[in-house]
């Protein structure tokens, strides 16, 4: 059975988009997993974290990523960049629209 696991990156002015497109790569490759999923956090105008739910195995080929230890270190609420809708829901809300 395959470990997944959690990591995350922060980027500036959308710098991720090279990681997203590695992402959605490695998913197809593997049969789109409804494990693997790539999440968004506004950190402030311009600046993004990126959670990401990959396999073990591949977590070495994204650099500058670290590990997560622990789901309590996982954001409630996020933007849901690749995967599945439904697995998405079980964990994480959308965020609120704050006026």
């Amino acid at each position: 059975m395959t470990k997944f696991v959690w990591m995350k990156r922060t980027f500036e002015a959308g710098g991720y988009h090279r990681v997203q497109e590695q992402f959605a790569k490695d998913a197809r490759r593997l049969g789109d997993p409804k494990e693997m999923l790539m999440l968004l956090v506004d950190v402030r105008p311009l600046v993004q974290t990126i959670y990401m739910c990959l396999p073990e195995t591949l977590a070495s080929t994204y650099p500058g990523f670290e590990l997560i230890s622990s789901d309590a270190e996982l954001p409630k609420e996020v933007n849901l960049l690749f995967g599945d809708q439904y697995e998405f829901l079980k964990r994480f809300k959308f965020p609120t629209r704050r006026l």
